[in-house]
This record gives structure tokens, sequence and C-alpha cells, in this order.
């Protein structure tokens, strides 16, 4: 179930995000996601998703 877990965690965070750009960082591949906001304080977080 861990295993279920992750995926859908990942699954999630590709899903309701806006992924804007592939980074390849210490031979890892990472995600970079925006996440807008619903209601106040209208600030734009991102942050990365590591695909591993």
């Amino acid at each position: 179930m861990a295993d279920f877990k992750d995926i859908w965690d990942f699954r999630n965070q590709i899903t309701h995000r806006n992924v804007d750009a592939v980074i390849k960082k210490d031979d890892k591949i990472y995600l970079r996601a925006h996440k807008y906001p619903t209601r106040k304080p209208w600030e734009i977080s991102f942050y990365l998703i590591d695909t591993d």
C-alpha cells in the first residue's frame, strides 16, 4: 500500500499543478511545478517534484 500512496501522491502533484520545466540536477530529473492559489493570499508557489 505504501507504493500505491506514493504513486497517488505523484499523480496528484502532476495533475493538480502546472508543470512548466524539466530540470536535470545531480544526475536526477525533477519537474518544476507551480501551484496557483484559489483564494487570498494570491501568491504563486513553486517546487520541484522528484521523478525517482
